[in-house]
């Protein structure tokens, strides 16, 4: 994480560093609360433009939201950032829109 945060630093304007952070928050650290409020920063950094490729951060901001949202059974927040994603129907990144939809069936189904 000092790494990461180090990086983030250096190059304020590049999304992969503050994705990385929330990831490793969720995967490694197993704090989803953390991933969130990284990914809720990530989104901010995006909705501002203030990171390049600012779409592609938007996106997967949106689906690790959704993705910890669900995890922590807030499921209105997870389902408005997949529908979020799916009405804008990205191109890119390319596993982002197909992601939301499966995710987005799954928790929908009855």
């Amino acid at each position: 994480m000092r790494i990461l945060r180090e990086l983030q630093a250096r190059y304020p304007h590049n999304l992969h560093f503050c994705q990385l952070e929330a990831e490793v928050l969720d995967v490694y650290q197993h704090d989803r609360s953390a991933s969130v409020r990284a990914s809720e920063e990530l989104l901010a950094l995006a909705l501002d433009r203030q990171v390049y490729r600012a779409d592609i951060a938007e996106m997967r901001a949106r689906l690790n939201l959704a993705t910890q949202f669900r995890a922590l059974q807030l499921r209105d927040r997870a389902l408005e950032q997949l529908e979020i994603i799916i009405n804008r129907a990205p191109s890119a990144p390319v596993d982002v829109l197909p992601r939301a939809r499966a995710m987005h069936q799954a928790m929908t189904r009855h």
